[in-house]
């Protein structure tokens, strides 16, 4: 073999194992959106929630203070967590977020939401309660939509109530999901994967403590900038409707 044809051998290659490399990094990105035709989630908890506050003042959650940590993974992807105390029990809390199909009455910027499917999980947390719901969200005139699995878990021995999600691949493959304007259901955004959990606050049944988590990233550059902009405050907003929702229930 000449030295040439042995050149060209070597390129081919190392130009297959590159583009190898690529899919199983294209594929490893894929694993974190649940399949849209099973009833399993490709995440766990623990790949759902993370700390980024350790340990928030107690004195600023008493005020009534929303603490919140936000940090840049890379351009386009942002981690988020924020903790805040409302004054009504777990449980309560919890059915406020739970009701997914009136957000748009509920929760800030949701101008769209609806569950599509709903089923007991398979796997682990075998037959925790699931849902593939849809939402539209309208965050200073940034609009996006996805779908995402949520996952519920419930643990009456602590009264704390966990629920965690991930976005669901190619939604246009959902039976029925279906947008307000009769289009088949995209997702906007390439990482929507989060947590959220309502513990009592030092062990009063009547006080929640709320960690809301959240991992995300855009696909286009404006939303990126949306997102990097806004999620801080849209999350403080998302724990002040929860207050607000349950003082008109009580």
């Amino acid at each position: 073999m000449t030295k040439d044809k042995k050149y060209r051998l070597v390129t081919v290659i190392g130009i297959l194992l590159a583009s190898l490399f690529i899919s199983i990094l294209v594929e490893a990105g894929i694993d974190l959106k649940a399949n849209p035709f099973t009833k399993a989630m490709p995440i766990s908890w623990n790949e759902a929630y993370f700390k980024l506050i350790d340990s928030p003042d107690e004195a600023d959650l008493e005020k009534g203070e929303i603490v919140v940590a936000l940090k840049r993974l890379d351009d386009d992807t942002i981690m988020a967590q924020s903790i805040g105390l409302i004054e009504a029990g777990p449980e309560e809390c919890a059915r406020v977020v739970h009701d997914y199909n009136n957000y748009t009455s509920i929760m800030p910027y949701t101008v769209e939401s609806r569950i599509v499917r709903s089923f007991a999980l398979e796997g682990e947390n075998a037959g925790a309660e699931t849902f593939d719901f849809w939402a539209r969200v309208s965050v200073f005139g940034f609009q996006t939509s996805y779908l995402i699995r949520v996952v519920q878990l419930t643990d009456p021995g602590s009264h704390r109530y966990s629920s965690f999600w991930t976005l669901v691949r190619n939604p246009a493959a959902v039976s029925g999901c279906i947008d307000s304007d009769g289009r088949p259901c995209e997702n906007d955004l390439d990482m929507n994967i989060g947590s959220s959990r309502f513990e009592p606050y030092k062990g009063n049944l009547n006080r929640t403590l709320y960690t809301y988590t959240l991992k995300i990233k855009g696909k286009s550059w404006t939303q990126c900038c949306g997102l990097k902009v806004g999620c801080g405050s849209s999350m403080r907003d998302v724990t002040k409707a929860i207050r607000k929702a349950v003082v008109e229930k009580q």
